[in-house]
């Protein structure tokens, strides 16, 4: 691959180009990869809910500002409602 802009040879997957700064066709793929939660941190996020309230807590907090408001908030109510139940289990 060569960069558009200078014409230097690139490496298939340069997100941009190492002499001029340019971006490759790869960046917008790396830049939309970065700014989503992926589905394993979603299902960690609900395991984590049910054994370890407060660690699920903050993955969900995590996930509502990663462009998953919807199981951000479901993982944070999970949390709050098994906080109480380990609680009262515990018998603290």
């Amino acid at each position: 691959m060569y960069c558009a802009s200078c014409g230097k040879e690139l490496a298939e997957e340069a997100i941009s180009c190492p002499s001029c700064g340019a971006p490759t066709k790869n960046h917008n793929n790396k830049v939309n990869q970065v700014s989503e939660v992926s589905q394993g941190i979603i299902v960690t996020g609900y395991i984590l809910a049910f054994v370890i309230p407060f660690i699920g807590g903050i993955v969900g907090i995590y996930s509502m500002f990663k462009n998953k408001p919807g199981h951000g908030i479901g993982i944070l109510v999970l949390s709050f409602f098994f906080s109480f139940f380990w609680f009262g289990v515990m018998g603290a």
